[in-house]
């Protein structure tokens, strides 16, 4: 899976990751990110495991992504 060029911080700020082509949640991010913004990609669908390593996450924006499918517990 390729890295994704976001824009992070480790401490409580927004974590954005817009309009790259992405298909898939970035598993590259730091951990204690509390947002991520993913809006304007390609990703099409949620599995359990996408989000699992994100625990401080409370926003998830996936605006204009082309999401079909979301496996029961994804959230």
């Amino acid at each position: 899976m390729p890295e994704a060029d976001c824009s992070c911080s480790k401490y409580y700020i927004p974590c954005a990751c817009p309009n790259q082509g992405l298909t898939v949640i970035p598993q590259n991010l730091p951990t204690s990110i509390t947002s991520l913004k993913l809006d304007r990609n390609q990703i099409t669908a949620l599995s359990q495991s996408d989000l699992l390593r994100y625990k401080n996450l409370y926003r998830l924006d996936l605006y204009r992504n082309k999401i079909a499918k979301i496996e029961p517990g994804a959230f």
